[in-house]
């Protein structure tokens, strides 16, 4: 006897992907994007550079990756959840902001530059600066990007099935 999956433990399951999905949004950010250099000297530390573009390109990497395994996901939630499509979309949007948060946290956290570590480098070295998402609005990418893939996908399928068929002859 097989036990159907009810659409309340399908919606925990696909939330649960999401922030798995997050997860690895984070991990990706933290890998992929660039980082400010700081040069550290006898006063203090300083940008190398005083107009940094890595603070720009770092929220690039995070919304890009957001995109990325956000249409990722929504295929995949589509294409095992066909039939409870109600409890998969909401699953989509509420996990998907949840992982976004949760990526956004987690690519900090492991991104974070020790300030100790810094001024205790020594004078003329350059570290890297801590990694931090300016642009809060690409917590929004990885719900709308997967919440978008699904909503393709769907009406995609919905044009292959065939509609209701119309006899060829009028019947008087």
């Amino acid at each position: 006897m097989s036990r159907s999956l009810t659409p309340a433990r399908h919606w925990v399951y696909v939330v649960a992907l999401m922030v798995l999905a997050g997860a690895l949004v984070g991990a990706a950010w933290v890998l992929l994007a660039p980082r400010a250099p700081v040069r550290v000297d006898s006063t203090g530390a300083f940008f190398v550079d005083p107009a940094p573009e890595q603070f720009v390109a770092a929220d690039l990497v995070f919304g890009l990756a957001s995109l990325v395994v956000g249409v990722a996901a929504g295929l995949v939630v589509w294409r095992v959840s066909r039939e409870r499509s109600m409890a998969a979309v909401v699953g989509l949007a509420v996990g998907g902001t949840l992982g976004a948060l949760l990526g956004w946290q987690l690519g900090e956290r492991l991104g974070r530059v020790d300030p100790a570590a810094v001024r205790s480098a020594p004078a003329g070295s350059v570290v890297a600066y801590s990694l931090t998402l300016t642009a809060h609005g690409l917590l929004r990418v990885l719900p709308v990007a997967a919440l978008t893939a699904w909503l393709v996908r769907d009406l995609a399928a919905d044009r292959r099935r065939p509609g209701p068929s119309t006899p060829s002859t009028v019947p008087e």
